[in-house]
């Protein structure tokens, strides 16, 4: 049968609407056809007959940016022991070069300048052998499922590390780094950073050495963010600390239990809020939290058994070993203090507010001031301290009001300085009786101000040679008449 042409490409017959067709015209049309959609590429799957970049399609419009490249598009890895992974791990191995790699691959993107993206590791347990360097980017686990084991890990090192790299962030997020060894053997941290800001959030760490340190000698990396972490180690919780100060801190909603330092920071402008610090077993940490620097905060913590010392407190300002007062316009208030040796501590501190603590059951001074002068002491309650209750030595200008103090063995005790003002407290012995100072006024303190105070024990005592204060106004329970 005859017809008008070929349709391009194809080979068709093109057929004239007044033609008969026939079967066997049909025939070889079909076999024309099937040769052509034998030879059609299939259609394009990203992943599976068409490879990703770094994780992203191909498919679509636009640029993808690869290493070296001049964009600032963050890249994300995902690594671990499932199919979904972009790196697919096998369980039992070692995993420290695998994750090195593949945070040296997110790091190198865009010319690595700044936080260049993120490392996912998915839920399961990572053996680690050998140290980590962050470099600039965040590492994400999923809750305490993502378990970064350093078991093997031996030598005096840190999981972390970055004393070789320049600055930048590096963030750690949703994971437990473990150790049932003693490794590292030294305070130099699980998680350290010399010269990077550290962002540390829900992160479980456990097992021998240290627990987050930042800075060292010179280096300062300032703006650390360190929140709801669980930290149980043997030696120190939180170091932020170096030759210079370290600031703007933030460390918020932490537990940490450990026999040294639970928080040690030196720096200046810091919050430590939020945080539960102790010794589990019931023996004493060496302090709980040690502040040395200006204009800090330190709210609302929970301390249990962190005072091994008089000098040093469950919360420590300054520095007993210090020349100068060092230590100036912190605040310490509404923390909770409960048993060590002394509540809160300042040594060469001075212009600092201590306001709304409770502190309970010490063997020595619930608030134990030493050259520290100028200092408001206001509105706390401290009770049983075999010592003292709120004591002071070689110290000025001291104001202490409107203060709960009982059950200790001298509940106000000042000696030496001058020009304090001790007015409105609530000072209260086991009885009326009692032959326990309530208020004591040691020798060498003068132009001194003591009025207005609630006294149930033993009348303000004032010694002898003492002839520029002023005793003034106080009310003494007598059970005969009253007040």
């Amino acid at each position: 049968m005859a017809f008008s042409g070929q349709t391009p490409g194809l080979g068709l017959p093109q057929w004239i609407g007044t033609d008969k067709l026939e079967r066997e015209d049909f025939n070889g049309s079909f076999l024309i056809l099937d040769k052509a959609i034998d030879g059609k590429q299939a259609t394009l799957v990203s992943g599976t007959n068409i490879r990703t970049v770094n994780g992203t399609t191909l498919l679509g419009s636009g640029n993808i940016t690869v290493g070296g490249g001049s964009g600032t598009s963050p890249v994300e890895r995902v690594i671990g022991f499932t199919a979904d992974c972009h790196v697919r791990l096998t369980p039992g191995e070692n995993h420290s070069e695998a994750i090195q790699v593949e945070i040296n691959r997110v790091a190198g993107a865009g010319g690595g300048a700044g936080s260049r993206g993120k490392l996912i590791l998915r839920a399961g347990r990572y053996i680690i052998d050998s140290p980590i360097n962050m470099h600039t980017i965040v590492m994400e686990g999923e809750g305490n499922s993502t378990i970064l084991d350093f078991t093997n890990l031996t030598g005096n090192q840190s999981v972390f590390q970055d004393n070789y790299v320049g600055e930048g962030v590096a963030i750690f997020k949703n994971m437990s780094l473990e150790s049932e060894t003693d490794y590292p053997t030294s305070s130099t941290g699980k998680i350290r950073s010399v010269r990077r800001t550290l962002i540390i959030d829900n992160v479980n760490i456990r097992g021998g050495g240290s627990g987050i340190q930042i800075g060292q000698t010179t280096q300062s990396p300032h703006n650390n963010v360190i929140t709801n972490c669980t930290i149980d180690v043997p030696t120190n919780g939180i170091s932020i600390s170096a030759n210079n100060e370290i600031n703007n801190n933030i460390i918020a909603n932490n537990k940490i239990n450990c026999t040294n330092v639970p928080i040690n920071i030196k720096g200046n402008d810091n919050l430590i809020t939020g945080n539960i610090c102790g010794e589990a077993s019931g023996s004493y940490s060496a302090a709980g939290i040690i502040c040395i620097g200006n204009n800090n905060r330190i709210s609302d913590n929970l301390l249990i058994w962190c005072s091994s010392t008089t000098a040093i407190g469950n919360i420590a300002l300054g520095s007993a070993t210090a020349t100068n007062p060092y230590s100036y316009n912190n605040t310490v208030s509404g923390n909770v203090v409960l048993r060590g040796n002394t509540g809160i501590s300042l040594n060469r501190a001075e212009r600092n507010t201590i306001v709304g603590n409770s502190l309970y059951n010490g063997n020595q001074h619930a608030i134990y001031l030493n050259f520290s002068s100028q200092n408001t002491i206001v509105g706390n309650y401290c009770e049983s301290y075999n010592g003292t209750g709120i004591y002071s030595t070689n110290s000025v200008m001291l104001t202490i009001c409107s203060n709960t103090v009982l059950y200790s063995a001298t509940n106000i005790d000042v000696s030496g300085g001058n020009t304090h003002m001790i007015s409105g407290n609530n000072v209260f012995a086991y009885s009326y009786d009692s032959t326990q100072y309530s208020i004591r006024i040691g020798a060498g303190v003068t132009d001194s101000f003591v009025t207005g105070n609630n006294i149930i024990g033993k009348a303000v005592t004032n010694s002898s040679g003492n002839t520029t204060n002023t005793i003034l106004n106080n009310k003494h329970l007598n059970t005969a008449q009253g007040w």
